[in-house]
């Protein structure tokens, strides 16, 4: 990974400091700045700003990685062989999901009644 290489960790403080002298504009005091406008918010009893810069911190901080997918084809392009399959994986991935639909999922033709 890059950020393990010291040269570009070095390269990346030298830029950091460039655009920082250029803006007026540090990691610490941005980060610092968006605690106080997070400690306004909260005396003031509005928690969704505060919420969101200190969210702004974290992201400054880069403790949040964001991800974005581009998806393409919709569910009606698919067949039902690939509609199954992407349902079985999903369960897969995420366990809590297939014991929600535990019964409910019913496929053309496979549903029984039981008296």
């Amino acid at each position: 990974m890059l950020k393990l290489n010291p040269r570009v960790n070095q390269r990346i403080a030298e830029i950091k400091q460039e655009l920082g002298v250029k803006y007026e504009v540090t990691f610490e005091g941005h980060v610092k700045k968006l605690a106080e406008i997070r400690d306004a918010a909260l005396s003031g009893s509005n928690f969704a700003a505060a919420v969101a810069a200190e969210k702004s911190r974290g992201q400054a901080a880069g403790l949040y990685i964001d991800r974005k997918e581009i998806l393409h084809g919709r569910i009606d392009q698919m067949s039902k062989e690939e509609v199954l399959k992407e349902i079985q994986k999903l369960q897969e991935d995420f366990p809590a999901l297939q014991a929600i639909a535990q019964g409910n999922l019913v496929i053309e033709g496979e549903a029984t009644q039981e008296d």
